[in-house]
């Protein structure tokens, strides 16, 4: 616009207008990154429970062989917890001894990882054969 002088420009009123504006617009750009980094923090805890869950279950297995070979006891459970990542994770690990129809005999083994933002479980079966 032209003020009285004759010379154009923008007035302080024009910029303030455009820069709400332009404000306004970025408004949902600003939430779309602050969710997108809260589920990609979600995500990276949740790798690391399955991570955890699946490194024990490993464990597990092997253990149940050992154990099984020589005849150890199973507990009925165990609970421990992990800190990674400056998050503690708590584990729950149950054992329930079976029987399915053919006589076989099973360990059902359930791990539970739970942090304070997500739960994780993996469960399999065991068996001798």
């Amino acid at each position: 616009m032209k003020d009285q002088s004759g010379q154009s420009g923008l007035t302080v009123i024009e910029i303030i207008i455009a820069m709400t504006i332009i404000l306004l617009g970025m408004l949902p750009v600003f939430k779309l990154y602050d969710v997108l980094m809260t589920q990609g923090a979600l995500q990276k805890q949740r790798g690391i429970a399955i991570q955890i869950a699946s490194e024990i279950m490993e464990q597990e297995k092997k253990s149940y062989l050992v154990k099984h070979t020589y005849g150890g006891p199973f507990p009925k459970s165990i609970r421990t917890t992990q800190d990674r990542d400056g998050i503690s994770y708590s584990i729950d690990l149950t054992y329930d001894s079976i029987e399915d129809s053919t006589k076989t005999q099973l360990l059902h083994v359930t791990v539970v990882v739970t942090w304070p933002r997500g739960e994780y479980d993996l469960t399999t079966y065991f068996t001798s054969r």
